[in-house]
């Protein structure tokens, strides 16, 4: 029969003390260690949510901006009574200019016989002592009506002899003239100076000189130029009605 004797005795085996002061210093330094990583990375986020917040705080401002001034662009507004009267302006200008183009397209099927041309006729054909008043010219019809001012009749025949050598008013004929004195200005010939020197103005015979004072204040006040008017046919149109005419003889 076998039997076993332990000759160990448990208490000489030195037992571990793990409460000993250097292992506790040990752990509180770890700890300490590990607790100051952990405020450094917590400090470390908390900045970049700070930075973080105050770009979205910026964000917000900017949108909160643009929202106003889109607010303030969509609300209704008074209308400007200003700017309501120049569109009206330039809607009849714009208007008018439009009625002046489509005028000149239909002023004539060729461009050197339209109103451009025949500006530039008259400009050309100019006499020192006549000038122009006033033209009109029928894009139906193409009759030309002509109105102006002379010092001297004899110069509205030239005037017209000058206007025939024009490419814009080749074939035209100006078959009415009229010519004519103006009227007196009513203001000028009613001025009381007249009436005042023609009483005070005596000759030393004792003879009266006021009709001669009066008819030369009143040849003051006339005027010194002739007016005339000049009416255009056509050369096709003239030879039309004299053929008619010989038809009716013949």
């Amino acid at each position: 029969m076998s039997q076993q004797i332990n000759l160990l005795n448990p208490a000489l085996i030195k037992q571990k003390d793990f409460l000993n002061p250097n292992n506790i210093v040990m752990t509180l330094g770890f700890l300490s260690v590990l607790m100051l990583g952990y405020y450094s990375y917590a400090q470390q986020q908390l900045s970049l949510l700070g930075t973080q917040r105050s770009q979205v705080a910026e964000e917000l401002s900017a949108t909160q901006a643009q929202l106003k001034q889109t607010a303030l662009l969509h609300t209704p507004r008074a209308p400007d009574k200003t700017l309501l009267e120049q569109i009206t302006q330039l809607e009849q200008k714009e208007i008018m200019q439009q009625q002046i183009l489509r005028t000149v397209d239909q002023s004539s099927a060729t461009p050197e016989k339209g109103y451009a041309a025949l500006m530039r006729a008259f400009a050309r054909q100019s006499l020192d002592g006549l000038w122009l008043t006033s033209f009109s010219f029928d894009s139906q019809t193409e009759k030309l009506n002509i109105s102006g001012r002379t010092l001297q009749a004899a110069l509205v025949p030239e005037y017209i002899t000058h206007l025939g050598n024009e490419p814009a008013l080749k074939g035209k004929l100006f078959s009415a003239l009229n010519m004519r004195l103006p009227k007196a200005d009513a203001a000028s010939s009613g001025n009381p100076a007249t009436p005042a020197a023609a009483q005070t103005s005596t000759a030393n015979n004792g003879t009266s000189t006021a009709p001669a004072a009066a008819s030369a204040a009143r040849q003051a006040f006339e005027p010194q130029y002739i007016e005339f008017a000049l009416q255009s046919t056509d050369e096709t149109s003239v030879s039309g009605v004299e053929n008619t005419k010989d038809e009716k003889k013949s």
